[in-house]
């Protein structure tokens, strides 16, 4: 007889089936466990191929274990199901800006801000994606929208304005708006940096002291405020005191993560070799222009004047600023098959002087000339552009590449003094810094003398005492009219596209060459390491 009591187990449905195997990738996801996520969600996308969420899932595990051109490919899949949704357009901004396609993220970005109406947290999201691009226009009108729509003030909202604020220069209001944040919320350390690194004259050290005693060692919030302390009192002369909590800040930064510099130096050794065998490849001089924009590259470590020479480029009414722009990066990573969210391995090494060159060359045309439609040239201040400096000469036989470089020790303090997120993981201690900038320092040297007419070299420290002289050398490089005033950097107020470093300050400070000196206690074991090194005179 049957028990009429036993329950009766009904089979799922097929879109029961799907939402418990998206929850199961969500849950992989969530733990870390990225690979078993992509394997589960590439499982599901074969079942289930007409569903928009299967492929926007799919693409968040493939971008989750690096292999962005695959997720890509879901999310394009999934807006062809939804072309309106917004969590799939997000998701295409991101994955493009990481592909190295500007133009496809700020497309997708302002399709956004312009059709939909958008929720606080994905706003903010779009907001971030333009500051990232240079768009600050694009930015500050979503901001105001989204204010528009809020009943009471918003912390994320508030910050996302300050920084579209010093992005585009505008200093005061940026700062005005982390002086409130640190008025109704003064235990935000975040804020107070903000404000100190900005206006370090309207910042108040006196209650850091206590802030730190309440916060956990190794936090954030610890190292905001470290860093906080130190500019604050560094710009009062307290130059003992400040040097106290630049140390503290970053012993408290390095303990955030796990860094091993010596597998990244290999790197520029591996770099040398490559550069070998496309050498003799590479036209000697600058060659005629292909097509419009032409492409001035512009390297240098942050703190180098770098942004400052772009800057002044930037000042010729053709000249496009380009800022850190991905696309020559992606377009390696594209052409040597390797599909990881990283700017070099083994894998493109070995495959680099194998690449077909010309073709990556006309590729990453069309897609500045896509993203710059009117431009007569744009600058490329892309942070992985060091490691392909021969490749560029290479690739692109009408490229400018103008390397800047200032005196060795404020070079490393320079880096030593700022606040990165995660993209200089070296600037946290000084014999891990100096080891990175021998090898950078000795790697652009043999790009230096091998292409000595493709490549001008500029000191920081000359511009600075003579810009006018050193900025119509540099336009002459560039083979661009050159007009009195357009050695200021100040008088170019566009915002520049800072991408993974965009809480740098829009135009960096031209502190005086000296200013390490004020910490030459602090300083001594860097020091010993370029007197070792030949690059410091012992009595400097």
């Amino acid at each position: 007889m049957t028990d009429m009591t036993a329950p009766v187990l009904m089979p799922d449905t097929p879109d029961a089936l799907t939402e418990r195997a998206l929850r199961r990738v969500q849950e992989y996801l969530a733990k870390g466990l990225f690979d078993a996520a992509e394997a589960a969600a590439v499982t599901q996308a074969k079942r289930t191929p007409q569903r928009f969420d299967v492929w926007l899932v799919a693409s968040f595990a493939h971008a989750a274990c690096g292999h962005l051109r695959a997720a890509q490919f879901a999310i394009q899949r999934a807006l062809s199901i939804q072309p309106e949704q917004v969590s799939g357009l997000l998701q295409l901004a991101r994955v493009a800006m990481a592909n190295g396609r500007t133009a496809v993220a700020l497309a997708a970005a302002r399709r956004l801000a312009e059709q939909h109406v958008l929720d606080l947290d994905p706003g903010l999201r779009v907001v971030e994606m333009f500051n990232r691009l240079g768009e600050c226009e694009d930015a500050q009108t979503l901001i105001f929208r989204l204010q528009a729509r809020l009943t009471e003030a918003s912390i994320p909202l508030m910050l996302a304005q300050a920084e579209t604020y010093a992005l585009a220069g505008d200093v005061d209001d940026a700062a005005a708006i982390y002086e409130e944040l640190v008025r109704v919320h003064p235990r935000m350390g975040y804020a107070r940096l903000g404000l100190a690194r900005l206006r370090p004259d309207r910042a108040a050290f006196e209650p850091i002291p206590e802030l730190l005693r309440e916060v956990k060692p190794g936090t954030d919030s610890e190292v905001w405020l470290l860093h906080a302390a130190f500019r604050i009192l560094d710009a009062r002369g307290q130059y003992a005191d400040a040097a106290q909590y630049l140390e503290r800040g970053l012993r408290s930064k390095r303990s955030q993560y796990q860094y091993h510099l010596e597998r990244e130096l290999p790197v520029f050794d591996r770099l040398k070799q490559a550069a070998q065998e496309v050498q003799a490849a590479v036209s000697e001089s600058s060659q005629a222009i292909i097509g419009k924009p032409v492409p001035i590259f512009v390297i240098g470590l942050p703190g180098s004047g770098a942004n400052l020479v772009e800057r002044v480029l930037g000042n010729h009414p053709d000249v496009r600023n380009g800022g850190e722009l991905p696309e020559f990066a992606a377009l390696v990573r594209e052409f040597t098959g390797v599909d990881a969210n990283l700017a070099i391995n083994d894998a493109i090494l070995e495959r680099l002087p194998d690449l077909n060159w010309e073709e990556l060359g006309q590729r990453y045309r069309e897609r500045i000339g896509e993203r710059f439609p009117t431009a007569h040239a744009v600058t490329d201040l892309g942070s992985s552009n060091v490691l392909f400096a021969a490749a560029i000469l290479r690739a692109l036989p009408e490229a400018r590449l103008i390397h800047v470089v200032c005196e060795p020790m404020e070079q490393c303090f320079a880096l030593l003094r700022e606040w990165f997120d995660e993209q200089y993981p070296f600037s946290n201690d000084q014999s891990e810094l100096v080891r990175y900038y021998l090898a950078y320092a000795d790697w652009m040297r043999t790009i230096e003398s091998a292409f000595p007419k493709r490549v001008l070299s500029v000191r920081y420290e000359q511009w600075r005492a003579v810009p006018g002289l050193v900025s119509r050398a540099i336009f002459r490089f560039c083979e661009l009219p050159f007009e009195a005033g357009f050695e200021d950097p100040s008088r170019n107020r566009r915002p520049i596209g800072y991408g993974s470093t965009s809480r740098r300050q829009a135009v960096p400070s031209a502190a005086a060459s000296e200013s390490w000196r004020n910490y030459r206690s602090l300083l001594a074991p860097m020091q010993q390491l370029l007197v070792d090194a030949g690059l410091v005179a012992r009595d400097a």
